[in-house]
């Protein structure tokens, strides 16, 4: 189903997986990704070999006695069933220490950064010049690692789909942040000559990201520009140390988030195992509620009088419905408008696995039984309401070409799941379940960028109404 809880762990909650290195650093302290707990130690880049053979395989730091266990080492021709690893259990990180320092910290951008960062780079390599480009955001040594990577010599990096990008450290020491993020995508790489024919990859890698703490995060309409962080300003030069135009530093994240340190953990040519039927984790849990969410409650209808949880709970409703029917049919632009970038464009990753083997997944009879708040959240720029979503579908896979169904059940299956939805800063109506265009009034089709087609202006951002940011299955969902 849409937000990850299919077939593929379950919402990312099931267990670890070797990671052939250690992280440890005695200049840094903070959040780890072992369940939330704190120490010291160096996060240092991890080192592991580079095993490819005629299997399609690449493995970083995992025996091959793992390997047996999730990936195959057969052609993507096969009808054998190839799974991703489980997900590492996902951590409580807390960024207390970056809101300290900087009044602009906000994590839905920073999580919009990390995506972007990581389709950029991608894209870049193959071509010198475009990866010359993100020297503010990518080390020498990072810049050097993409290079290298491809099965051939790459000329291009095209249809790079992150399905997650999940902050799984931070750390501080005197001067500066670390964090470390883990990314499950997939991308086309092209390569030189006519020999090699393109190749779909899917991979996991973990990047090190480093920032001074004293550096003032950017706003909603400039973090998605990656030319100077300090003025805006082009790029220019072969790796440059700072920028041409105000003179100010590349080096060790002055001014944004830079990767000084990327581990291949996995890739391979084949698409992850789909069609499972595992059993929900977590359904019966009780709610895992923000002490202070009605304290923020209060403040945001102070701010917004319009506001009602009432009006908001028609909205979910809404997006639910829009999302299982769009998901289902395949029409996946159709909600386009009622999801951040970043969220509509990570669920094309799965939509582009099923679709890879030939097969579609079908949320029948999808139905939102109770919406329950969790937690209420402001930044300088957003608000963010948490809620966990309560529903019922008969979920189901099937092979497109027969119509036979190889995963799920004709019964409807409950579960639940936490969504969470932003809104900027500054709007005051109500949340809207209306089909238009919210600036212009037009009936409201969204193009590809996220803009109305009819006025151009940017619909998917929150900038108007309530958007879908995120969707975290219970079993893994840490508040």
């Amino acid at each position: 189903r849409p937000g990850g809880g299919h077939s593929f762990g379950g919402g990312g909650g099931g267990g670890s997986r070797s990671s052939g290195g250690s992280s440890s650093s005695s200049s840094f302290s903070g959040s780890r990704s072992s369940g939330g707990s704190h120490g010291g130690g160096d996060l240092g880049v991890m080192l592991v070999s580079f095993v490819l053979g005629a299997v399609i395989l690449v493995i970083r730091g995992i025996g091959r006695s793992a390997l047996s266990a999730t990936w195959s080492t057969g052609s993507i021709d096969e009808t054998e069933d190839f799974e991703l690893p489980p997900e590492p259990p996902r951590p409580v990180v807390r960024f207390d220490a970056l809101t300290r320092h900087d009044s602009n910290f906000s994590r839905v951008l920073l999580s919009d950064f990390v995506h972007e960062l990581y389709v950029r780079a991608h894209q870049a390599r193959g071509d010198a010049e475009a990866l010359a480009a993100l020297t503010p955001y990518l080390a020498p040594s990072a810049r050097a690692k993409l290079a290298l990577r491809g099965r051939a010599s790459v000329q291009g990096v095209t249809q790079v789909v992150v399905a997650r990008s999940d902050i799984m450290e931070l750390r501080t020491n005197a001067t500066h942040a670390q964090i470390v993020v883990e990314y499950d995508a997939n991308y086309t790489e092209v390569y030189d000559g006519d020999r090699t024919p393109p190749l779909r990859i899917y991979a996991r890698e973990r990047w090190r990201l480093i920032r001074r703490l004293a550096a003032v995060g950017r706003p909603p309409d400039r973090v998605h520009a990656f030319n100077c962080p300090q003025c805006a300003a082009p790029v220019l030069g072969n790796e440059p140390t700072t920028c041409t135009h105000c003179g100010a530093s590349f080096e060790r994240g002055e001014h944004e988030w830079g990767c000084v340190g990327i581990e291949l953990a996995m890739e391979a040519t084949v698409p992850p195992a789909l069609g499972g039927y595992q059993p929900e984790r977590g359904t019966e849990l009780p709610t895992r509620r923000s002490q202070h969410w009605r304290e923020q409650l209060e403040a945001l209808q102070a701010e917004d009088p319009a506001f009602t949880v009432a009006t908001f709970e028609a909205r979910v409703r809404t997006i639910y419905a829009r999302l299982n029917e769009a998901w289902s049919s395949l029409r996946w632009q159709d909600v386009r408008a009622d999801c951040t970038d970043r969220l509509w464009l990570s669920q094309t990753y799965w939509i582009d696995a099923y679709q890879a083997q030939g097969l579609r997944n079908r949320m029948e009879q999808a139905d939102v039984r109770a919406v329950e708040v969790a937690d209420i959240v402001r930044d300088t720029f957003f608000w963010a309401i948490t809620v966990r979503v309560f529903a019922s579908a008969i979920d189901t896979t099937v092979h497109v070409a027969s119509d036979r169904t190889v995963g799920g059940s004709s019964f409807p299956r409950a579960y639940t799941e936490y969504w969470t939805l932003i809104r900027s800063v500054g709007v005051r109506s109500g949340a809207s379940i209306d089909e238009s265009c919210p600036n212009c009034g037009a009936p409201l089709v969204v193009g590809m960028t996220g803009h109305c087609t009819h006025c151009d202006v940017k619909i998917t951002g929150g900038a108007y109404d309530w958007v879908l940011s995120k969707i975290e299955q219970d079993d893994v969902y840490r508040g």
